[in-house]
């Protein structure tokens, strides 16, 4: 059952649109815009009004988003599509690429690594370069899962798993 204080899905298709498919170097949103991206995501204009009064946070929150994505915008130059930088007041906003989510290594994994004998100190090492590749931003999720697999064979090595 969905959450009653959580924005309809509809409305985040719209917010998403904002947020990601008007150009990062368009500063302001003007309502011609508004209008046509709920036109594309086919909201009717009394659902989108009713959904835009009924959820400010939801709105709030994508106008940060898209400040967030015009900041890097402005220092790096370029923006991978899809992605937004983490708010470092709200850790939970940071977004790791799917195929990374698959190589979580909690705390079940470790103590079962840490009982086949890998030494503690070597697994603190592998565990802080995880760590490391998992929250730098995105260049190419390619690259990054051949960093991790790079790793996950050094953990596996020390393990014994691996020749």
């Amino acid at each position: 059952m969905p959450s009653p204080n959580r924005a309809p899905r509809d409305f985040g298709l719209v917010l998403w649109c904002l947020v990601h498919r008007i150009k990062v170097q368009i500063e302001e949103l003007t309502p011609e815009m508004i209008e046509a991206v709920r036109e594309h995501c086919k909201m009717s204009p009394e659902r989108f009004a009713l959904c835009r009064e009924r959820h400010p946070e939801a709105w709030a929150n994508m106008l940060a988003r898209r400040a967030r994505r015009r900041r890097w915008w402005s220092e790096h130059g370029r923006i991978d599509p899809g992605w937004t930088p983490p708010d470092p007041s709200r850790p939970h906003t940071k977004s790791n690429p799917a195929p990374l989510l698959i190589y979580n290594v909690d705390g079940a994994k470790r103590r079962a690594l840490r009982r086949r004998g890998a030494p503690e100190w070597q697994m603190k090492a592998i565990v802080r370069k995880l760590d490391r590749i998992r929250n730098s931003p995105p260049k190419t999720t390619a690259g990054h899962v051949r960093a991790l697999d790079r790793v996950l064979v050094e953990l596996f090595r020390a393990n014994g798993m691996l020749p």
